[in-house]
């Protein structure tokens, strides 16, 4: 099953980058040609993904060669890299150019090289895709992604975002995430063409470009529309057809904002709901609603082919219209499942389209999901989520302590009743990836227990000031 149709386009543009390199769909097309040369198809490559237009031909040209990908973000510890190629035993490694290193091709600063023989150790032929969970959070959990999940979940994007051959949706968020990756997968897929700055988006450099290049699109979490609004772009006058923004729940300030913005430059604005285990999308709100004020709060109504129900969370039976419950998801684009070692990588389809994703929440008359809550101890920092409980027990093993931590979208706080906050903050920020401005470790003489013995997070919610767990779109 071929996801990408390079020969069709390939006299069209696929990428530019901030220096002016032009990329053609096909030079793409030559790329893979070259990789079924050097390395043939249903082989596994672990790829360090950065914002490179090197790092996106590959990409392209391994998923296009029917290779399958095991994607992770190129900054992560270097211990961290190590343990996920000793679990995963990937073939080949795709990254940035290491000097004294041997590869087998180069491209643009990438190269492949390889890592090892799989002896006989087989994947399964509809595998194309391994992201981590979401931003890990230590543990070595990837989702399995088809052919198929990712074919039906791009034709269902760009069927709503009217994507064409005439857009230029600039690269906004990391390729080691599903949400950023989705936007890779529609353009390409629709013939379309993407800007890859090597700047960041709070830089000048980058609109610069943007504007320089005619870019129509960019895409977003709420940590990106609350920098823009510190940087007072809603303000300035740059021209975009449209914006796309998941990963997390706008507040009701930035949406006013971007509402004002998106109204007076008459630009569609899409809010999306979804998770790394449905390919990236599951739920839009129509840009109309959103412009009418209809539907406030909703994260809308399901994607092509797919399907929302409400189950009771204990008994799994659907509920009624406004009635809260777990979310489950159905539609072609449900993941094949999880691995946890390379052993993992030949099972087949573990959820066949059904998809529960731990979300509560409810359906109105008219079928527009809105979010209340979660069935676990998640929140979600810059678009990464993470596992309080999975933070905690792995603290409390490597320091033999017991310590508690809470935290909203925003910021985690780690309680401890021992004086050794500047280890556990060093370990903290190696081990889960989150910047220092969104992690704090306070000591505390005793942590506020309930009855049954277990940690009151109530109480140090309130102690932290208001500081609470909210609902965040999981991707």
């Amino acid at each position: 099953m071929k996801i990408f149709e390079l020969e069709k386009y390939k006299e069209n543009i696929a990428f530019i980058d901030e220096q002016g390199t032009v990329v053609y769909y096909k030079d793409i097309l030559s790329c893979a040609q070259k990789i079924v040369s050097i390395i043939g198809t249903n082989k596994h490559i672990y790829m360090k993904a950065s914002v490179n237009i090197g790092m996106m031909i590959y990409y392209i040209a391994f998923l296009y060669t029917e290779n399958m990908v095991q994607v992770v973000d190129k900054e992560l510890h270097y211990d961290q890299h190590m343990d996920y190629i000793k679990k995963y035993q990937p073939e080949y490694i795709c990254e940035e150019l290491v000097d004294g290193a041997a590869y087998l091709d180069q491209i643009y600063g990438y190269g492949i090289r390889l890592e090892n023989q799989r002896n006989g150790k087989m994947i399964n032929k509809e595998l194309a895709l391994l992201l981590p969970t979401s931003g890990s959070t230590g543990d070595c959990k990837f989702v399995r992604q088809s052919r198929k999940n990712i074919l039906s979940n791009a034709e269902a994007i760009i069927e709503y975002l009217h994507i064409s051959e005439n857009d230029r949706a600039i690269v906004s968020l990391p390729l080691s995430y599903t949400y950023g990756l989705s936007v890779l997968h529609t353009h390409i897929m629709a013939g379309a063409a993407l800007l890859v700055p090597y700047s960041k988006i709070y830089q000048s450099t980058f609109w610069d470009f943007f504007q320089t290049y005619h870019g129509t699109s960019f895409s977003g979490v709420p940590y990106t529309f609350e920098l823009l609004e510190k940087l007072n772009f809603f303000n300035q006058d740059i021209a975009v057809d449209y914006i796309t923004q998941a990963g997390g729940k706008l507040s009701l300030k930035l949406q006013d904002k971007i509402f004002d913005y998106a109204r007076k430059n008459k630009i569609k604005f899409y809010i999306m709901y979804g998770q790394t285990e449905a390919t990236a999308r599951m739920a839009y709100l129509p840009p109309e609603c959103f412009m009418k004020r209809q539907k406030a709060g909703s994260v809308g109504i399901p994607i092509p082919g797919g399907t929302i129900e409400i189950h009771n969370a204990d008994t799994g039976e659907k509920v009624p219209p406004y009635t809260n419950g777990e979310i489950v998801y159905l539609g072609n684009n449900v993941c094949l499942g999880y691995a946890n070692d390379y052993q993992d990588l030949q099972h087949g389809d573990d959820n066949q389209g059904k998809l529960k994703t731990g979300d509560i929440g409810y359906l109105d008359s008219d079928g527009f999901l809105y979010i209340t809550g979660r069935k676990k101890r998640f929140v979600k920092i810059l678009g990464k989520r993470i596992n309080l409980d999975d933070m905690e027990s792995k603290i409390n093993h490597e320091f033999e302590i017991s310590c508690a931590v809470v935290g909203n979208d925003k910021e985690v706080c780690i309680y401890i009743d021992t004086d050794q906050t500047e280890k556990i903050l060093n370990y903290s920020l190696k081990l889960f990836d989150i910047h220092a401005q969104n992690i704090q470790v306070k000591y505390i003489e005793e942590i506020p227990r309930l009855q049954s013995g277990k940690s009151n997070y109530t109480e140090l919610l309130k102690r932290r000031g208001g500081l609470q767990n909210e609902y965040n779109n999981e991707e």
